[in-house]
């Protein structure tokens, strides 16, 4: 758009405080149209300096380049869409969070990874393979330096990502004053981990997409609308109630569908090159294209009517805005100030886009480039390479066949498992010759003389199929995934390391569930509720014989862990029993021990099989860290069992006192208490099979007056501390490398 005079400024709802104007100069170079006023925030330098910090650590371990930089001459991501954010540290952490998305997302740069140890190159279609490796395999067939594999190199290359993104994730939810604002930390992680392993190029054909708000819908979370919703909050640390932002939600949702169109106005011409390059037929889709299509239009033309919704939007947005100022629900002068704040967070949103697309470079074609749309091209002449470019590899699609809209993969994580079910189903080939013969009975007619052909194990599965499909933290995948950063096991290892502990996790929570009668599992009917007791049992038996099929796929010394941590686990889940069923009160000495076992005998399987199959600090052990870890978790989750409402919508009210469980609170209590009535309440458990509501709350009360809640939240505090210390040892003996994966792991944990 040529350059031209400047409109008059919608006014902000409520005076800026933390920005300072763009220069009028600035605007009318770059061609601004908006009637939104863009602004900088004051503390910009800081955020640039974070981001360029970010990008120096990233090459420096090996990361691609690219100039898909947050940063622009004029400020950051945070500093332009977030201009009025008052607190420059949170600033600069969540800027370093956009910078490291807008890394990931490499667009325009040539993604190559480095791995200077064996002076290798691997080039492939977006940082390795932010694609689905099973799509992809041939590609990675080769090894470097004859040592490690390329799949090696790609799980190495995560293991960077997610050291990095640990590390931001620590600093946006640490030393925070409210509790809600250290949560809203957490929440952009969430947000961010979500694009990243769903958003990226999640849309990925138009040719269903019939209208604008269609398309809008289809954008949300390409456009990493969520993530946009969740910095807000973060930066500005809103503190507006529930029903408040469900009332205020439409406003966002205007500025992130504008957002989204103000990138396919500016991004069209290098969206056009990445799609002729990849070979796809059709189009990118891009509100640019759709117009195009749906009107018969010119790419310039097509433009011009995306000015024109942009800036109707925004008139919708700006209407929308003082029509909610007025609302009954948001008169309190408290709110009507957190409503302000948040009214001029989007507006700034929205003129922030604008400046940060106008002038980052990621988005600007070289002059000359013989793929860039002419304003006169329509559809049929927009310009396709010709077929010696791509024999000479300026196209990705030689590598992989995946194409990349908006700057995208078509695939969410880069370190996907060839096959996630590879190891837990190898028989889903042979899922048609089942035990009665019945494929081939059709031709022999006599299925009981034919040669015995091997089983299915569908409907052992389904069980445990139900099981693997409720949400979960997946915190032993995450251990192990962190023990790596240390280990640098073969994929190959962790990978069946991975499924070892995920199998017997799955097979100790179906058995719990029985033995424990819990009728909930993570809010969804448990296991033997779902496909009854005896198939429950089986199924999780047949998982602990599944295992030992993959522990002999490691090292020697494998199956010797194994089989020295499942006796672990089986002797303190009976150790745990015992005390149930006998109305036995043990001792916190006794308790830790059982935890040891039932708690920490996965953990410290998936700890001792990493360093067995390791290829650097071998002798590196963790164990130490690893029990006490195990402690924080079992006890952790016994207060939050009483404590936590979310818990109790996933397991039940008060579980663990229907099911006659000593919990470290009620053991403590126990042992605290001269009044009778907590131990004739749990002999009314054991005599009734269960505990009424005004039951449990009496022991709730009783707990409380025997100051066993305060008693076991020091406890916590107590092993966190601990666990530092630990683990700060641990990164010492390990030539000094942090391990933020593991220190994320505890902050997500932190009580």
């Amino acid at each position: 758009m040529e350059s031209h005079k400047l409109k008059e400024w919608i006014p902000p709802f409520a005076p800026w405080q933390h920005s300072n104007a763009i220069p009028a100069a600035e605007l009318v170079r770059m061609g601004y149209y908006s009637t939104l006023e863009p602004r900088a925030n004051k503390n910009a330098k800081e955020e640039i300096e974070a981001c360029e910090e970010i990008y120096r650590e990233w090459k420096s371990q090996g990361g691609f380049k690219t100039r898909g930089l947050s940063v622009t001459p004029l400020g950051g991501t945070m500093a332009l869409m977030w201009a009025e954010g008052p607190d420059p540290v949170k600033q600069v952490r969540a800027g370093e969070l956009a910078q490291m998305g807008f890394i990931l997302d490499g667009e325009g740069a040539q993604p190559v990874y480095y791995f200077p140890r064996h002076e290798f190159w691997l080039t492939v279609y977006f940082l390795v393979s932010w694609v689905d490796l099973q799509d992809g395999d041939a590609v990675f067939a080769t090894t470097a330096a004859g040592e490690k594999s390329a799949d090696d190199h790609i799980k190495d290359a995560q293991l960077m990502i997610d050291q990095m993104k640990a590390r931001i994730f620590i600093d946006m939810t640490r030393n925070s004053s409210n509790v809600n604002f250290a949560k809203s930390g957490s929440n952009c992680i969430a947000a961010f981990d979500s694009w990243a392993d769903t958003g990226f190029g999640a849309l990925d054909d138009q040719t269903t997409i019939k209208s604008l708000g269609a398309y809008l819908d289809e954008r949300f979370h390409d456009a990493a609308a969520p993530l946009v919703m969740a910095l807000v909050n973060y930066s500005y640390e809103m503190n507006l109630s529930e029903p408040h932002l469900q009332l205020l939600s439409p406003i966002a949702r205007v500025a992130v569908d504008i957002g989204a169109l103000i990138n396919d106005w500016v991004s069209a011409s290098k969206e056009w090159k990445a799609h002729a390059l990849s070979q796809k037929a059709g189009l990118p889709v891009s509100a640019v294209f759709l117009f195009m299509e749906w009107n018969d239009l010119t790419f310039e033309d097509a433009r011009t009517l995306l000015t024109q919704v942009i800036l109707e939007m925004e008139d919708k947005f700006v209407k929308l805005c003082k029509k909610l100022q007025g609302h009954p629900d948001l008169g309190d002068e408290v709110t009507e100030r957190e409503v302000a704040k948040y009214m001029n967070a989007y507006y700034l949103y929205i003129s922030g886009c604008h400046v940060w697309h106008m002038v980052n470079p990621r988005y600007q074609l070289e002059e000359g480039e013989p793929l860039a749309p002419q304003p006169e091209h329509k559809i049929d002449d927009l310009p396709r390479p010709k077929s010696e470019i791509l024999k000479n590899g300026a196209g990705h699609s030689n590598l992989l066949g995946k194409s990349h809209v908006n700057g995208n993969p078509s695939n969410g994580r880069l370190k996907r498992k060839r096959d996630e079910r590879d190891e837990m189903e190898g028989e889903q080939k042979s899922k048609n010759h089942c035990c009665n013969g019945v494929g081939s009975a059709a031709e022999s007619k006599k299925p009981w003389i034919l040669k015995s052909s091997k089983l299915s194990d569908k409907m052992v599965m389904a069980s445990v199929d139900y099981i693997a499909s409720m949400p979960s933290k997946k915190i032993r995948q995450a251990a192990v995934e962190a023990l790596d950063y240390w280990y640098r096991a073969p994929k190959r290892s962790v990978d069946i390391i991975q499924s070892i502990i995920d199998r017997l996790h799955t097979s100790s929570l179906i058995t719990d569930d029985v033995e424990d009668s819990s009728p909930l599992r993570r809010g969804y009917p448990a296991a033997h509720m779902v496909f009854g007791t005896p198939q429950a049992i089986n199924s999780a038996n047949y998982l602990l014989a599944k295992c030992v099929e993959d522990v002999q796929k490691l090292s020697p010394g494998a199956i010797q862990i194994y089989a020295d941590e499942l006796c672990n686990l089986h002797v303190g889940q009976g150790m745990d029993l015992h005390w149930t069923f006998q109305t036995e009160c043990p001792s916190e000495e006794d308790y830790i021990k059982m935890i040891d076992g039932k708690t920490g005998g996965l953990f410290r399987m998936a700890s001792r099989l990493m360093r067995l199959e390791a290829t650097q600090n071998k002798n590196l052990e963790v164990e130490q860290y690893v029990d006490l870890m195990s402690r924080f978790f079992q006890i952790r989750d016994d207060y939050q069992n009483i404590q936590s409402a979310a818990y109790s919508a996933a397991k039940g009210d008060l579980s663990d006192l229907d099911e006659g469980k000593y919990s470290f609170m009620l053991i403590h209590a126990l042992n605290n208490t001269e009044s009778p009535q907590l131990r004739s309440l749990l002999i009314l458990r054991s005599q009734q099979g269960s505990l009424s509501k005004a039951q449990k709350d009496l022991i709730v009360e009783l707990c409380n007056k025997s100051k066993s809640m305060e008693y076991t939240l020091g406890v916590l505090e107590e092993l966190q501390g601990e666990m530092e210390k630990c683990l700060e040892e641990i990164e010492d003996r390990a030539r000094g490398e942090k391990n933020y994966m593991l220190r994320a792991i505890l902050a997500k944990l932190r009580v």
